[in-house]
């Protein structure tokens, strides 16, 4: 009988235990109106609102580069949030890694942990641009500086000198797909509306 008791004790603290896991992390979703990270040419910048009537007791800020594992690289002390408002907060990450993919995720003090977001940081070379990956499987992003976000043309050719590719855009970076126009060596321009250029290459593999 005593044994049967203590089996039934042990499942219900077990159940608890997953229960409390389960509403820690629902409700570190719920407490966060906003949480985004954005890239200049030197830093990542990190935005997060806590919604109107939550609070929670200091805030560490982690980043990973495989998005498993995760550094502290700032905090936040004290209390975060408030009752009566939202309450909006900013981190700069001076050092982010270059040519890699920068994961963040907030603890936020007993409530639990946010949600993942992730943001590329291309190295610019002296010529005012990154390819990553390169070479590439499938597909490699042109990265190029872009601040004010000024209309760019990208021209892709061939090694016989053919233009497979002409596109535009108002962002810092083009995608080329390898389905668009096979495997090989390709040579890019980019250009802006004063006739700037920027000239690069990217190798494409099956």
């Amino acid at each position: 009988m005593f044994k049967k008791l203590k089996i039934i004790l042990f499942s219900l603290i077990w159940a608890l235990q997953i229960f409390t896991e389960i509403n820690v992390n629902a409700q570190s979703t719920n407490i966060l109106a906003e949480f985004t990270a954005t890239r200049n040419s030197t830093e990542i910048i990190l935005n997060w609102v806590i919604a109107k009537g939550n609070t929670c007791n200091g805030i560490a800020i982690t980043r990973s580069n495989d998005s498993l594992n995760f550094v502290e690289i700032g905090d936040i002390e004290g209390i975060c949030g408030d009752e009566e408002r939202a309450v909006s907060y900013l981190f700069t990450d001076e050092n982010p890694v270059r040519n890699m993919r920068n994961f963040y995720r907030l603890e936020l003090g007993s409530v639990g942990s946010s949600e993942v977001v992730g943001v590329d940081f291309p190295y610019f070379s002296d010529k005012g641009f990154s390819v990553r990956p390169n070479p590439a499987y499938n597909e490699a992003t042109v990265y190029f500086l872009n601040p004010d976000k000024n209309e760019h043309e990208i021209s892709v050719y061939n090694l016989n000198g053919m233009e497979v590719l002409r596109t535009e855009s108002a962002e810092d970076n083009f995608v080329l797909n390898r389905k668009l126009f096979g495997a090989g060596m390709y040579l890019f321009s980019i250009k802006n509306k004063e006739g700037d250029r920027i000239n690069g290459k990217v190798l494409l593999l099956n």
